[in-house]
């Protein structure tokens, strides 16, 4: 054999061994995976497979390609053993491109020797799923009875409508609806009802739309109220009712009065304030009954006049002082014992006051006030108490002579000091025990000096230049 011929057919044997023995390719592309509103940059990191019999660490030119944008390569060397892989992670991140919704990459690895192209490269497709949008569910609505019916529709979601939930309890809990429509219909609903729908967008995490009240009111009932006439020109009118829950209130009086607060005021001008002022109460379209009341409007209070006996015996009497010709109320009664100067109030709003067994002479009066204005006094009534003819005296029924200040002797007041009393006191037995012809309240429970013991003791008094005998008992306590 000629030896030259055979040492060139040795060496392209050679030349195509190398060159078929190179095959890499592209195998996965690890980082780009589906996603919630995916964000820039994306690192782009593939696995390069060596499929060659041989290792190889060569040359190779890598590329990616994503979606319709402009190819990126790059150029780096490779050391893989035969059957392995490695990874690659290209310097230039996707930075603009990503579409929402299916995205495709396409990487490849290539060499000049490779002798087989059809596995160089690797399409992976992935979503990029826009994030989940709740929207508003829409058409709140309110109702006065049970009877009722409608529908609820969301509105400005993105995403898949997973379910609608309603919850009886503003929003401590929620049921759910198996119903993926864009709305839900509802019918003799018992309760005010919250309805929301959940919204899924691809692998984003889902989310509620905002929720829709439907109300469901009882009719309010009826307002108890109250005022502070009759109201007194210049003052205010106060009108009242009282709390009903989630209630608003209606007023309307004269004047063309209105008002929508719970208690409202009114300066009152004139007299055309007077007049019948009503209100009720609704929740949502539910309105109640509507109440009246009459309101008086007054210029000022009267005091009036009292009238009544003058002259009383002050050992016994009873009587009645009468007020008339007032214009407003009884606040209370008065009385003074010193022409004035102090009063003492009474109790009654009656437009009279009775007295009994009075002692000292009285004068009294009665306050009058009238809706909002200024109080006045009526005029008094003076009463006069003597012991001509009468019983005029208040008389002790008890002695306790131990030097306490208390009485320490045996008292008798009289009306007038100058009348003389004669005055005889005996035992149990009939002893006479004390006697006096002018007694000047000095008997402290001895006789002739020697202390009596305690006891009962009765007395007969006499007023001096009388003939009538008052009689009565003494306890003597020491």
């Amino acid at each position: 054999m000629n030896c030259p011929r055979l040492l060139i057919l040795c060496f392209f044997n050679l030349l195509c061994f190398i060159s078929f023995s190179q095959d890499v390719g592209v195998t996965n592309i690890l980082t780009q995976n589906s996603g919630c509103d995916l964000q820039y940059p994306q690192t782009v990191t593939i696995e390069v497979t060596n499929f060659s019999p041989v290792d190889l660490n060569v040359p190779l030119t890598l590329t990616y390609k994503l979606n319709s944008l402009a190819v990126v390569t790059q150029n780096a060397t490779l050391a893989i053993g035969s059957g392995s892989s490695t990874t690659f992670t290209f310097a230039v991140p996707i930075s603009s491109g990503l579409n929402h919704g299916q995205n495709t990459i396409v990487a490849s690895a290539t060499n000049v020797l490779d002798g087989n192209t059809s596995n160089d490269a690797f399409t992976k497709n992935f979503n990029n799923d826009l994030a989940s949008i709740g929207g508003d569910a829409q058409m709140d609505s309110s109702f006065c009875d049970t009877i009722n019916n409608g529908s609820v529709q969301v509105v400005g979601f993105q995403g898949k409508i997973l379910m609608w939930q309603k919850s009886i309890n503003n929003g401590a809990s929620w049921s759910n609806i198996a119903d993926t429509n864009n709305f839900i219909l509802y019918n003799n609903l018992t309760k005010t009802t919250l309805f929301r729908s959940i919204i899924k967008s691809g692998s984003c995490s889902s989310v509620s739309s905002q929720a829709a009240t439907i109300e469901i009111n009882e009719k309010p009932t009826l307002p108890i109220v109250t005022q502070n006439g009759p109201v007194c020109i210049g003052t205010v009118l106060n009108l009242t009712a009282n709390s009903i829950d989630r209630s608003n209130y209606f007023w309307s009086g004269p004047n063309g009065y209105s008002s929508t607060q719970q208690n409202p005021n009114r300066l009152v001008t004139d007299t055309s304030f007077a007049g019948v002022y009503s209100v009720y109460a609704a929740i949502g379209e539910c309105v109640g009954d509507t109440i009246t009341m009459q309101v008086r409007v007054v210029s000022g209070s009267e005091g009036g006049m009292t009238s009544g006996a003058t002259l009383v015996c002050q050992e016994e009497n009873k009587g009645t002082v009468d007020l008339q010709g007032y214009e407003g109320s009884v606040v209370q009664w008065e009385y003074s014992e010193n022409n004035g100067a102090d009063w003492v109030v009474l109790g009654g709003t009656e437009p009279f006051k009775n007295y009994e067994n009075i002692r000292t002479d009285r004068d009294y009066r009665a306050l009058i006030k009238n809706g909002t204005c200024p109080s006045a006094y009526s005029t008094q009534s003076k009463i006069r108490v003597t012991y001509e003819g009468c019983q005029s005296m208040i008389i002790a029924n008890l002695l306790t002579p131990n030097g306490d200040g208390k009485n320490d002797t045996w008292l008798i007041q009289r009306i007038d000091e100058s009348v003389e009393l004669s005055v005889k006191i005996f035992s149990r037995t009939g002893k006479e025990v004390y006697s006096s012809n002018n007694y000047a309240n000095d008997w402290d429970g001895s006789s002739k000096g020697e202390k009596l013991q305690d006891g009962t003791y009765y007395y007969f008094i006499r007023i001096n230049g009388s003939e009538k005998v008052l009689k009565g008992s003494v306890n003597l306590m020491r």
